[in-house]
């Protein structure tokens, strides 16, 4: 797989910024008692994960258990989520749980994309996708 630049990183950054997280970060701490640092990182790495969607058009991403918590925060406001969706991918991204579930072919192509999510996020952000994610990471699906 070849890396997009980091003028599109930045430029999908942008955009990612201009969607409003602050409900959904505070019903993380104030609903569900999580932490504050941890909901923060939470939100930034599903900023990052929706910064790959949004460049990698192609690419089936598995995000971490973190990723998957924020990202479950923000789809249950169906409307908000919509709106951002088409804001930034032009559609609505579709949250499938289910993929790698099916077979064991399934699962041989959720572990090359979780081998290339880590690659990709790793390259990007200069950090390891699951290994930051001690809790409760997609990549043993234990957030499904």
């Amino acid at each position: 797989m070849e890396f997009v630049s980091e003028q599109e990183i930045l430029k999908a950054q942008e955009k990612v910024a201009q969607v409003d997280f602050s409900m959904q970060v505070n019903k993380m701490i104030e609903y569900n008692k999580l932490d504050k640092d941890y909901v923060m990182a939470c939100m930034q790495q599903y900023k990052n994960f929706l910064v790959l969607q949004m460049v990698y058009k192609d690419v089936d991403f598995v995000p971490n258990g973190m990723i998957d918590e924020a990202w479950h925060q923000h789809i249950l406001d169906t409307a908000k989520y919509r709106k951002d969706c088409n804001m930034l991918f032009g559609k609505f991204l579709e949250h499938y749980p289910y993929f790698g579930l099916r077979g064991k072919e399934d699962e041989k192509s959720w572990n090359k994309a979780s081998d290339s999510s880590e690659r990709v996020y790793e390259h990007h952000f200069k950090t390891n996708l699951y290994g930051m994610s001690d809790q409760n990471p997609c990549r043993s699906r234990s957030c499904w």
